[in-house]
């Protein structure tokens, strides 16, 4: 088995909001971290769960079917007052000291997250990717794809043109969604080329997102 997910949840107790925030935020950077993250073989583990609470309540990790849960000391509560970009940092470290922990415990190969850590900074934090694969034109001349930027307080969506060099033509910007990566990819559908200028764009879920984006190249 292979771990396919690194999540960050607040077990800090206290305000609901802010424990909503917390998690909704550090979704983002739990979420890059896994895309620059290589294989990491695990006998029964698939997800790795860093529970941040008060250093008092910091307890033995657990294994609960194929998720391990470790119990990081840190108040959720400061997060919320720091600057964007050492939020970001923050949430870094919280996803590194909790690898090193669930590493340590289950004898996995630290290299890989040293890996991932490494990218994430090269990246400038950003998590920033293109999703789906590129449609064609009927003409061959342009792709289209989506380009998804998923920031701390929310995820923005475009549709980007490129040409057969793959350099950017246009850029469309489509819907911004709450951060949350089950949420907002559901929400992105298949693009369908009208012609060799036109895309149409059907969502199933809300027809308030579905649109007609016509190239201006």
């Amino acid at each position: 088995m292979k771990l396919k997910y690194v999540t960050i949840h607040d077990y800090y107790g206290g305000q609901r909001d802010i424990m909503k925030n917390f998690q909704r935020q550090a979704s983002c950077m739990d979420t890059l971290f896994v895309k620059c993250l290589p294989d990491v073989e695990t006998k029964a583990i698939e997800s790795l769960i860093i529970n941040c609470c008060p250093t008092e309540k910091v307890k033995t990790s657990e294994l609960i079917d194929t998720s391990y849960e470790v119990y990081y000391g840190y108040d959720t509560r400061s997060f919320l007052e720091l600057s964007d970009q050492d939020k970001k940092k923050e949430l870094l470290e919280i996803i590194w000291e909790g690898a090193k922990t669930a590493a340590g415990e289950n004898g996995w190969c630290i290299a890989p997250f040293e890996k991932a850590k490494r990218a994430v900074i090269d990246l400038d934090y950003k998590n920033a990717y293109l999703y789906k694969k590129p449609k064609s034109s009927p003409n061959r001349k342009y792709k289209a794809v989506y380009l998804i930027q998923h920031e701390l307080y929310s995820a923005e969506i475009f549709l980007v043109i490129l040409d057969n060099a793959e350099n950017e033509l246009q850029r469309i910007h489509l819907f911004s969604e709450e951060p949350e990566e089950g949420l907002f990819l559901q929400l992105i559908s298949d693009i369908t080329w009208r012609g060799n200028s036109e895309i149409f764009i059907k969502n199933q879920y809300q027809e308030s997102l579905s649109k007609i984006v016509t190239l201006q190249v």
